[in-house]
């Protein structure tokens, strides 16, 4: 009937026969605390119901590997490791095993280079704090843990994202930019490769709907798009933070976004549209009707340019 369990100072190089028995079906949560002539962690994976783990101060403990992870840790939801002066690798999870698993907090072990549950498609919260090799790994990564909603890694900018060469509506839609509140400026690219978009799985306009961010968004570049149309949520009044739009190279597209019913929108920049023949009233109000639009269009604009378009006829703006 143990539903909770907590070591502290013990000294033993053994474990303790018993600890990650499966027989302890009711164990919820396990804490162990400055274990430091522990050099290898105990199977805590075969415990039924274990929730919590936190793990602080098992300053030998160099590697955890396969024999921790065996069973899976079927239910585990919070994982803390901290203090671990030593730990150089945790490895050894497969594909399905902590299926569970909502928060991790990594802090302080120094020479800590790998972590694989860091990008585990089930997390909520990934806490990293100084782990200067993990924290760089993160930094060049940082595209793989895009799905992760809070997202608190010591010396990366949160706020900031570039993506590049997204070409496939699944792979847009594991960035989860919708559930990103914090952040603040989004930059999209293609790099116009042939060979790179000839092997794209899915029409360029579906993969931009589906890159969508958190209408908290203040800023957004979009270089290279190959679509012939925008996405429809460019242009929703609902990005009502949204003051500055770039758009570069765009050179399919045919129509432009509603971005006039953008309320806050200041600063617009469009470059290369050298598809586009006209400017029409779709830009100024799209689809609205006339009880949906602003009465103003682009009610806050101040800096409106407009750069290398070969042919393009402005028509549709009305007085005011």
């Amino acid at each position: 009937t143990l539903r909770g369990l907590h070591i502290t100072g013990f000294l033993g190089h053994s474990l303790p026969s018993w600890l990650g028995v499966p027989s302890f079906s009711k164990l919820s949560s396990v804490e162990l605390t400055c274990c430091s002539n522990w050099t290898s962690l105990p199977c805590l994976g075969q415990l039924p119901q274990l929730k919590r783990l936190s793990i602080y101060r098992a300053i030998a403990v160099e590697c955890i590997g396969r024999d921790f992870f065996l069973g899976g840790f079927p239910r585990l939801e919070t994982l803390k490791l901290k203090s671990m002066d030593n730990l150089k690798s945790c490895c050894g999870v497969k594909k399905g095993e902590c299926p569970c698993l909502r928060e991790l907090v990594i802090c302080d072990c120094p020479i800590l280079k790998s972590f694989s549950l860091i990008n585990h498609p089930s997390l909520q919260r990934l806490w990293i704090d100084q782990c200067s090799f993990l924290q760089e790994w993160c930094r060049q990564h940082k595209r793989q843990l895009l799905h992760i909603p809070t997202l608190d890694v010591q010396g990366m900018n949160n706020s900031h994202i570039m993506l590049k060469n997204v070409l496939v509506v699944q792979e847009a839609a594991e960035t989860s930019l919708r559930a990103m509140v914090h952040l603040q400026t989004l930059e999209l690219e293609w790099d116009g490769d042939d060979s790179l978009l000839s092997r794209a799985a899915a029409e360029p306009e579906d993969v931009l709907q589906s890159l969508r961010p958190h209408t908290n968004l203040k800023k957004l570049v979009i270089r290279g798009y190959v679509g012939s149309r925008f996405a429809t949520w460019l242009g929703d009044a609902s990005f009502s933070n949204l003051f500055h739009v770039t758009l570069l190279q765009c050179s399919q597209c045919v129509l432009l976004p509603s971005l006039g019913q953008l309320p806050q929108l200041q600063e617009l920049h469009i470059s290369g549209a050298n598809s586009l023949k006209h400017v029409g009233s779709e830009f100024f109000f799209g689809d609205s009707s006339l009880s949906d639009r602003l009465q103003c269009a682009f009610p806050s604009l101040r800096n409106l340019e407009f750069q290398d378009w070969l042919i393009w006829e402005w028509v549709g703006a009305e007085d005011g």
